[in-house]
């Protein structure tokens, strides 16, 4: 028979090992807690968009809205622009663009160049630009980047269904794309005599370019007259 201190020492022992079980399963416990709780903060940190640079919020591109027929066809989805209020609680497909930050004194305007005109364009060359808002004013650029690659898509403003020169087409997702085949070339905007309000350049002004290309001789002025009257192919 156990005297009292060795069946206190038993005791000991037993609840000893048992607090020790317990306070290892708290441990864990508490561990799964700190990782379910950095997982939903960083949830949460991803509903944040913060942008890599100080700037003006300018908006994105106009998504237009879809054709008549395909808003009965397909479930319906957003258009206009993703800050618009009515498009509040839309899905928003990755990659979509909410806005555009930057400097409203700097500026800079993108071409669509017809594949008949790219051969004769390049990096450097003198470019005017008239905007339809402004055409008293000539702002006078060069081409900084020519794109290698045929453009996708389009500004909606340059379409010719919303009042633009530029022939487009829409596809299934309601993007608008150039019918022909075309090229974008990047331009940054100078104010031509120092004072012009860079600020009343806001985003999705349209206007038109002339560029300055390299000479050509009159025959070769001559082929190009007859491969686009003609439709040459070689």
């Amino acid at each position: 028979m156990p005297t009292t201190q060795n069946y206190a020492e038993v005791v000991s022992r037993e609840l000893g090992g048992d607090f020790r079980d317990q306070r290892a399963q708290a441990a864990r416990l508490y561990g799964d807690v700190l990782k379910q709780v950095e997982i939903h903060q960083e949830q949460i940190d991803d509903l944040v968009i913060k942008a890599p640079v100080d700037g003006t919020v300018f908006p994105a591109q106009i998504v237009p809205d879809p054709p008549h027929m395909e808003k009965y066809e397909t479930l319906p989805r957003w258009h206009g622009s993703p800050l618009e209020e009515r498009n509040l609680g839309t899905y928003l497909e990755p990659g979509t663009a909410l806005c555009t930050i930057g400097d409203p004194k700097e500026k800079e305007a993108i071409l669509i160049i017809d594949q008949s005109d790219i051969e004769f364009v390049r990096e450097g060359f003198t470019v005017y630009l008239k905007f339809d808002a402004f055409l008293d004013e000539t702002f006078e650029c060069r081409i900084e980047e020519l794109s290698q690659h045929v453009t996708e898509d389009s500004p909606s403003q340059l379409s010719n269904a919303m009042g633009g020169e530029l022939a487009t087409t829409q596809d299934s997702s309601g993007r608008t794309k150039p019918l022909n085949t075309s090229y974008q070339a990047l331009v940054y905007i100078k104010d031509p005599d120092g004072e012009f309000p860079m600020e009343l350049l806001i985003s999705g002004l349209k206007g038109r370019a002339k560029i300055e290309c390299a000479p050509r001789t009159l025959a070769q002025v001559a082929w190009r007259y007859l491969a686009e009257t003609f439709h040459f192919r070689l």
